[in-house]
């Protein structure tokens, strides 16, 4: 009696293991914004070199992620995102400040979809730049800081997508800013 019910507990336990990291598969864990964010800030870097347009300085990401944990107690953050009922609470805050990689970099990280609409997002600030100072008079600018407000949403499929604003009538109201990320690219003119 004592060993088949360890053995169903064995069982129930295999169970549960196997489970418990496709709980946390449809999830986006930071790791894979990280790697967004690289694919992006190189598409940034690459047509500022070929359009002739200002550099990034810096990028800070700032971002509401959850924790939990994998198989092996490894512990994991995942970004609050709209649309998925388990990963709506915030348990922590991540604030991270990047140097963009030369253009010329190499990339071993696959552009899953989400980088190209981040990158155009930051590209609009040094498109801003380049007509400050074209035209009569011209302006000249020292600096820029665009702070990009997004907001990371499950569609149909069960994938992800970026929604900038206006947000969705669904993301509004004081419990919104929960889901609302944030990307600030500072542009510095020399």
């Amino acid at each position: 009696m004592i060993i088949k019910s360890l053995s169903q507990s064995s069982v129930l336990l295999t169970i549960l293991m196997l489970l418990i990291p496709n709980a946390y598969a449809q999830e986006f864990q930071l790791e894979r914004l990280l790697d967004e964010a690289k694919s992006a800030l190189l598409l940034v870097e690459q047509e500022a070199v070929a359009q002739s347009l200002p550099r990034l300085d810096t990028v800070t990401l700032e971002l509401n992620v959850t924790q939990g944990a994998k198989v092996g107690g490894k512990i994991s953050f995942f970004i609050v995102s709209f649309g998925k009922e388990k990963n709506t609470e915030i348990t922590n805050s991540v604030k991270l400040v990047l140097a963009p990689p030369p253009a010329d970099s190499g990339s071993n990280v696959a552009n899953v979809g989400l980088a190209q609409a981040l990158a155009d997002s930051i590209l609009a600030g040094a498109y801003a730049i380049n007509t400050a100072v074209r035209g009569l008079p011209p302006l000249y600018p020292k600096e820029l800081t665009t702070t990009i407000n997004f907001v990371l949403t499950t569609d149909g499929s069960g994938g992800f997508k970026l929604e900038f604003p206006p947000f969705s009538a669904g993301i509004s109201g004081a419990d919104s800013a929960k889901f609302v990320q944030k990307i600030t690219v500072t542009y510095k003119v020399v």
